[in-house]
């Protein structure tokens, strides 16, 4: 699946993208923000798969912080994740 698709699921409700590392995972946290009625979401060691720059890390967790729907967010495994904006 690639990040184009992905914003183009704009009723999904569950997502997991944990330990994925073959999508185009820059482009990924952009496609996040149009899934408005997303409720769960499993990036378990995803984020530790992105370039290890903060910047990615900040700019993923933005765009998930505006999911109001969100009711679970499994973010574990990710040992490059040092704080939560």
């Amino acid at each position: 699946m690639t990040p184009d698709v992905l914003g183009g699921l704009t009723k999904l409700q569950h997502l997991n993208l944990s330990h994925c590392g073959c999508i185009g995972r820059t482009k990924v946290a952009e496609a996040m923000g149009n899934l408005t009625q997303l409720r769960q979401l499993h990036l378990s060691g995803f984020m530790d798969m992105m370039c290890h720059d903060e910047s990615n890390f900040s700019t993923s967790l933005e765009c998930i912080s505006t999911l109001s729907d969100l009711e679970h967010l499994d973010i574990s495994c990710n040992i490059g994740l040092l704080h939560l904006p």
